[in-house]
C-alpha cells in the first residue's frame, strides 16, 4: 500500500502563484514581444506583396488589352476607314447627278465605263480597284484583329466583290457570271467596330 501524501493548500496556493509569475514573465518578455511583432510585420508585408503583385498582374493584363485595342484601330480598321472613305469620295465621281440611276454598281458597267473611253473616269475606276485591293489584303492580312469571330459578312462579301471587280476589269467588259454586289454594310460594320473599341479603351483607362 502506498500511502497518500496531501499537499497542503498554501504550498498549493504559492505553486500555482509562481507558475502564473513564471508564464506571465515569459508571455511578455521583450524576446517574445518582439517575436510577435515580427510575425505580425511578415503577415502584414505578405498580404501587401500579394496585394501588389495581383494590382500588377491586373495592370499588365489591361495594358495588353490595350495594346492589342490600339493595334486593331491603327493596324486594321483604322485604314479600313479611311480607305473606304477615299473610295466613296472617287466612286462619287462616276456618279454626276442624273447621270446613273440609284442602284447603279460599277460591276455591272464596266464595259460601258470603258466604251465610253473617258480617261478620267477610267482612272478613277482604277484607283477603286487599288484602294479595293489594299482593303482586301488588310482584311485577309490581319484576319486575328477582326472584332469578332466569324467576321461580319460584309468583309467576306467585300473580298469577293474586290476579285470579280478585279477580273471584269483585266477583261474590260461585264462578267458572263452572276456578280456579287458591293456589300454596303460594310462601313456601318467598320465604324460600330471602331466605337466598340474606342469605347473598351476609354474604360480600361478610367479604371
Amino acid at each position: 500500500m502506498f500511502e497518500v501524501i496531501s499537499v497542503r493548500p498554501d504550498f498549493q496556493l504559492g505553486l500555482d502563484q509562481a507558475k502564473n509569475s513564471w508564464v506571465a514573465g515569459n508571455i511578455f518578455s521583450p524576446q517574445v514581444i518582439a517575436s510577435v511583432v515580427a510575425a505580425c510585420a511578415a503577415i502584414i508585408a505578405a498580404v501587401i506583396a500579394a496585394r501588389t503583385a495581383r494590382r500588377q498582374r491586373q495592370s499588365a493584363k489591361d495594358e495588353r488589352k490595350t495594346d492589342f485595342y490600339r493595334r486593331q484601330l491603327n493596324d486594321l480598321y483604322g485604314q479600313l476607314y479611311m480607305l473606304r472613305q477615299a473610295s466613296k469620295s472617287l466612286y462619287a465621281t462616276l456618279h454626276v447627278a442624273g447621270e446613273r440611276p440609284e442602284g447603279w454598281r460599277l460591276v455591272d458597267h464596266i464595259g460601258e465605263i470603258v466604251a465610253e473611253g473617258d480617261k478620267s473616269k477610267i482612272g478613277t475606276v482604277e484607283q477603286i480597284i487599288k484602294i479595293n485591293k489594299s482593303i482586301e489584303d488588310l482584311l485577309v492580312a490581319h484576319f486575328g484583329l477582326a472584332d469578332t469571330f466569324p467576321p461580319p459578312k460584309s468583309f467576306q462579301d467585300f473580298v469577293s466583290h474586290s476579285r470579280q471587280l478585279q477580273v471584269a476589269w483585266k477583261k474590260k467588259g461585264n462578267l458572263e457570271i452572276p456578280r456579287i454586289s458591293f456589300p454596303v454594310e460594310i462601313d456601318d460594320d467598320i465604324e460600330n467596330s471602331i466605337k466598340a473599341i474606342l469605347a473598351r479603351i476609354s474604360e480600361l483607362d478610367a479604371a
